[in-house]
């Protein structure tokens, strides 16, 4: 499916620029119309069919955040991709909060290939969910897997903090279990979230759960999540690029025991590293490499007590290429060398 395009920039050398010196066929991309100001890229738009919109930020008149919330009013399925001249994440943070799906630094097209196929891979998975939304408005809610394996990979997720068809699923799934099958899905569930996100949920989840009934926790549960969800959106991120941040912890914590490393995550998220390291920040108040870290301790700690493998192959594992280094930094996080806490969690 070929994807049309119009690009919006005030500057004719950078409109030509962008139209000649990109294969745009390479990425399904077909450049149908270049617009000089916000005004007539919206009388451009008026007229023609258009997927995705390439406008710089700064112009004459309407601005392209002015364009950005006209455009998103008036055709909200039109994906938009910023135009910048340096990394201003103010600006660019508000492009994103208007409903932009990435931007472009117009002196740094070194990587505009690799750019553009997160870009288009980004309209894809974009326009998969919309059709499964689709799907979901024409058919009745189902179950997700009657299998107890599937409930608990299902409810270890973190797609449920932003996701309400994720949550109802997960609740549905879990629904149809004895209450004995619940409470343990339930809790481990919970000791789940509580080591990958990297702040405090209510302990009265946990304890309370012994005590009432699910239907009651499940209430409890919800109004929870809300108040999680709003901390979330306190960053001021769009739920888009929220939902890629929880996206990148669950992957970190599911491909636990190998070499993660910040490329690999952002290919998964399609975001761009320098984007990707401020939103983290941002909205989980940790930094990415500093949350992987504490990752990787979590997972050294549980390999300490539970295998014999000397410290070396343990450090490897969890992404140390120096058994010395890894010895530091786990005495820094615990307290303890890696051999003294595997010796007091043995005696």
């Amino acid at each position: 499916m070929t994807i049309n395009a119009l690009i919006v920039d005030d500057e004719s050398i950078v409109r030509k620029g962008l139209r000649h010196m990109v294969p745009w066929d390479k990425f399904g991309i077909a450049i149908v119309g270049e617009a000089s100001s916000a005004d007539k890229a919206l009388e451009f738009l008026a007229l023609n069919p258009v997927k995705l919109l390439f406008t710089d930020i700064t112009m004459p008149g309407m601005s392209g955040l002015e364009l950005l919330e006209q455009v998103s009013e008036r055709y909200p399925e039109l994906m938009t991709v910023i135009l910048t001249c340096h990394q201003d994440f103010e600006y660019i943070q508000e492009a994103l909060r208007l409903g932009a799906i990435d931007y472009i630094v117009k002196t740094q097209l070194e990587n505009l290939e690799q750019l553009l196929t997160r870009i288009v891979i980004r309209i894809n998975n974009q326009a998969a969910r919309q059709a499964h939304v689709e799907v979901e408005k024409m058919t009745q809610p189902s179950v997700i897997g009657s299998d107890l394996k599937e409930i608990n990979e299902l409810w270890s997720s973190l797609q449920w903090i932003m996701n309400d068809t994720y949550f109802k699923s997960m609740v549905a799934a879990v629904e149809q279990l004895p209450d004995k099958d619940r409470t343990v899905v339930a809790l481990k569930a919970y000791q789940e979230w509580r080591e990958k996100l990297p702040f405090a949920l209510p302990q009265e989840l946990q304890q309370d759960l012994a005590e009432t009934s699910f239907h009651k926790w499940i209430e409890m549960l919800q109004t929870n999540r809300d108040a999680i969800k709003q901390k979330l959106l306190k960053s001021g991120y769009s739920e888009d690029i929220i939902q890629s941040i929880l996206k990148s912890v669950s992957y970190m914590n599911h491909h636990v025991g190998r070499r993660l490393n910040q490329n690999e995550i952002c290919i998964e998220v399609n975001m761009s590293k320098s984007y990707f390291s401020k939103s983290f920040k941002d909205i989980m108040d940790i930094s990415f490499f500093t949350y992987l870290q504490e990752v990787h301790i979590r997972y050294a700690k549980t390999l300490l007590t539970s295998t014999n493998q000397p410290i070396y192959t343990i450090a490897e594992k969890c992404g140390f290429l120096d058994e010395k280094y890894f010895s530091k930094v786990f005495k820094l996080k615990i307290g303890q060398l890696p051999s003294e806490y595997r010796q007091s969690n043995r005696d």
